[in-house]
């Protein structure tokens, strides 16, 4: 029977468990990687959607009658509009 020399076995298996570490750190540092990759992308995505979104929504109040909220509730209670709360109040302190 042979001899084991467990000093050098537990080197050996510690020097094993060290590099399986080592290769799950590396593999869990490059999918974190990845990942901010992908969510930067999908984040400069939503800008722009929100970018183009908003100058619709300038463009469709411009041009569309009716558009403003408070015209359409002055519309239905039988009020003129007078084009906003603050130049309503203006114009009334005014006469």
């Amino acid at each position: 029977m042979t001899k084991v020399n467990w000093p050098q076995a537990f080197a050996e298996i510690g020097l094993l468990a060290l590099g399986v570490l080592v290769a799950l750190g590396g593999d869990a540092w490059m999918d974190d990687r990845r990942d901010g990759e992908a969510e930067h992308a999908y984040l400069v995505s939503l800008r722009e959607d929100f970018k183009t979104s908003e100058a619709l929504s300038r463009v469709v109040r411009r041009h569309k009658p009716g558009a403003d909220p408070a015209q359409r509730f002055c519309t239905r209670v039988g009020q003129p509009y007078r084009g906003g709360a603050a130049k309503g109040r203006s114009e009334e302190s005014s006469s």
